[in-house]
């Protein structure tokens, strides 16, 4: 998703958009490797193969504008099969699934949601673009049982409708938060790294500046107990308060500089600034459990998470401090709640001006999805500091 604040429009596809959750999700891989995309694919195909004898036609692009209190989403996607007859148009979305088939109406409203909401956002662009009315479209969710090939079609009705509408207050909801942090930040206030320079940087935040506007990377060396993370820390901040970047990101190679990184991140802020952060620790380090095993097979902290976060009262609680919330406390409160208190720290992320980590978490292909994955990670507005850089290639 790419979010335009000062336009408030986001683009996003039309299968992110019914999947996005402010909540983190998990879906643990089933074990069944390359085979099952490739059944789904074969599934998929065969379905596709029958297209002309139906009156159905492959694969249409679409895309249009959805607007929603005060926000432009600008969609775009692929419908499976669509048939055009006389005033009426039917639009097909071909899944794959591996839960036994058949499914009573609520429980694929429940089971796949996403899928419904896809198929609901296809109408509500074809509506807009094409002026069809609602009732001349017919949705039909095409089930594929991967296993068996038992197939279930299913026509979206009336009991559905509140599906789409839910979806874009959520959007609309998290993007207004968006610009309520943003604001925040304009009135960001802290200390200087240091009240008298030490030897060496006195002019250093005016040499940092002009080598940014000569080139997007930079490289501060300087021998030890010059003060380099203050300094780094104060240049960061000055650039978020003044909105040249919407987020801090602070790397580093070892635990011990994670703590050192945010003691002199704290020594800047004051106890009314605006800005908030998170040192990220890493799951182990979040378990409940008496023994350590990620899995939504078989921990229960892990499962049924969307329920759990509808009812859950977790969100106050990273919303309210700028500051992180203890390990303790928060394996207390996410496991009180059948949350997982890791993924209470993924979804808390999302809410955070500064991240504080490890190395892993960009340039490790095991790791990196923990800041991919937030919906509001920008890398072209986030201000990247690796504290210790010669070491990354040993790492």
């Amino acid at each position: 998703m790419e979010i335009d604040s000062d336009l408030k429009v986001a683009t996003i596809s039309v299968g992110e958009f019914a999947r996005f959750s402010p909540f983190t999700q998990r879906n643990d891989p089933l074990g069944f490797g390359n085979w099952r995309a490739a059944a789904g694919q074969q599934w998929h195909k065969e379905i596709q193969n029958r297209a002309d004898s139906e009156g159905f036609s492959n694969e249409q692009s679409i895309k249009g504008d959805l607007e929603w209190r005060g926000w432009t989403f600008r969609l775009n996607g692929r419908i499976d099969q669509i048939r055009s007859q006389k005033d009426r148009t039917h639009l097909r979305e071909i899944k794959t699934v591996t839960t036994p088939l058949p499914l009573r109406p609520e429980e694929v409203s429940s089971r796949f949601k996403s899928y419904c909401i896809q198929l609901l956002t296809y109408r509500e662009l074809l509506n807009r673009i094409e002026a069809q009315p609602t009732g001349s479209v017919d949705l039909d969710l095409f089930l594929i049982e991967l296993g068996s090939g038992i197939t279930q079609s299913l026509l979206l009705d009336e009991r559905f409708d509140t599906l789409v509408v839910d979806q874009l207050d959520v959007l609309a909801d998290y993007l207004d938060r968006k610009l309520e942090r943003l604001s925040r930040l304009r009135a960001l206030r802290f200390k200087p790294a240091y009240e008298t320079p030490r030897p060496g940087q006195e002019t250093i935040q005016e040499d940092l500046n002009q080598a940014f506007e000569r080139s997007p990377i930079g490289c501060l060396e300087a021998p030890t107990g010059y003060g380099k993370t203050g300094v780094a820390w104060e240049f960061a901040l000055n650039r978020l308060a003044t909105g040249k970047v919407e987020r801090i990101v602070y790397l580093t190679s070892k635990s011990t500089g994670q703590i050192e990184a945010a003691e002199r991140l704290d020594a800047l802020l004051t106890d009314q600034s605006a800005a908030s952060y998170w040192q990220i620790r890493n799951k182990a380090e979040h378990c409940v459990n008496v023994e350590f095993r990620c899995s939504t097979k078989t921990c229960s902290y892990l499962s049924d998470l969307e329920e759990k976060w509808g009812r859950s009262a977790l969100e106050p609680m990273f919303l309210s401090t700028a500051k992180p919330i203890s390990i303790d406390v928060l394996k207390e409160t996410s496991a009180a709640a059948g949350i997982c208190p890791y993924e209470t720290m993924r979804t808390a992320l999302g809410y955070r001006d500064i991240w504080i980590g490890d190395y892993n978490y960009l340039f490790s292909a095991n790791s990196s999805r923990l800041l991919a994955d937030q919906p509001d990670f920008d890398p072209a507005r986030t201000f990247l500091i690796i504290d210790e850089a010669h070491n990354l290639p040993s790492r």
